[in-house]
């Protein structure tokens, strides 16, 4: 029998829908030197779009959730701004010459080694944030469009590897009877919003 930890009280009982880890397929090439500015701007504009749409899943969390769910997509959008991310994948893109969805993604790998060696349990946790943001990012790039659990017809129980706060709010509240994921935690994003739903 599988045992795990209870991240909020209770128990449920319904249908169980699997939900896959969204996968990107990423080319990855070099660009000329005369694209490196052109690639800057895709990525700067894929920045500002994931902007745009942590902004709206920011504002819905508020309302319909409130203020302490929605900070963490105010967290999210500190990650946006945070120069150590944004400017180690424009250094990419300048020095390496790598196309954008290259670069976001050897960025990725390279903060989640950062966040794996933290001796705290809580810190390590914080990476499924920035890979959140980074798949926002990613799918402007690609221009997919996001996959949204919102327009439910029955009562789910979402099982998972792991969820990202943002897939855990494009959730139709109501709908979900609970979540089983294999990665996690009570103190983890997607559990805080869980418990809200």
């Amino acid at each position: 029998m599988p045992k795990g930890i209870a991240a909020s009280p209770g128990i449920a009982m319904g249908k169980a829908y699997i939900l896959e880890k969204e996968e990107y397929c990423i080319l990855e090439y070099k660009i000329k030197k005369e694209e490196v500015e052109q690639e800057l701007k895709r990525f700067e504009t894929a920045v500002e779009n994931s902007k745009k749409d942590l902004g709206k899943i920011k504002k819905r969390v508020e309302e319909e959730m409130g203020e302490k769910e929605a900070y963490i997509f105010q967290a999210h959008l500190y990650i946006l701004e945070d120069p150590l991310f944004i400017q180690d994948i424009t250094r990419r893109i300048k020095r390496q010459r790598l196309n954008a969805e290259t670069a976001v993604r050897r960025t990725l790998e390279v903060f989640e080694a950062k966040f794996a060696s933290a001796r705290a349990e809580f810190v390590r946790r914080r990476f499924g944030d920035v890979e959140d943001v980074g798949g926002h990012i990613l799918r402007n790039l690609l221009k997919r469009p996001t996959l949204t659990l919102s327009h439910l017809e029955e009562d789910i129980i979402v099982v998972a590897d792991d969820l990202a706060p943002s897939d855990t709010a494009s959730m139709q509240k109501g709908r979900i009877l609970g979540f089983a994921t294999n990665v996690g935690g009570r103190t983890s994003h997607s559990a805080i919003m869980a418990r809200s739903m």
